[in-house]
């Protein structure tokens, strides 16, 4: 197995099974919620007004004042800690979530 670092959507390295399909099973649950987590907030705020890295579409919380706060990589990860713990404490049914 070889572990390649490429730009896709998903929130940890990449790791291919000698072929070029992603091993998800390397991955525990908690990690495969934290990537899902991200990748809802990333698609629910995201903000033509400021743009995120290399030009790209940025992400941005935008509060009820309409007051933009800037997302970054670490927010966004805390974010999806965040709701991964509510989850996982909570006797939420997680297939009504995803």
């Amino acid at each position: 197995m070889e572990t390649k670092y490429v730009r896709t959507k998903l929130a940890y390295p990449v790791t291919y099974c000698n072929t070029q399909v992603p091993c998800l099973d390397l991955y525990n649950e908690t990690q495969q919620l934290h990537g899902t987590f991200t990748l809802r907030i990333k698609e629910q705020h995201t903000c033509q007004r400021h743009l995120g890295e290399n030009g790209s579409v940025g992400h941005c919380y935008v509060t009820q004042g309409r007051h933009h706060i800037g997302l970054n990589m670490r927010q966004l990860s805390l974010w999806a800690a965040a709701c991964v713990c509510f989850i996982l404490i909570s006797p939420v049914n997680l297939a009504n979530i995803l």
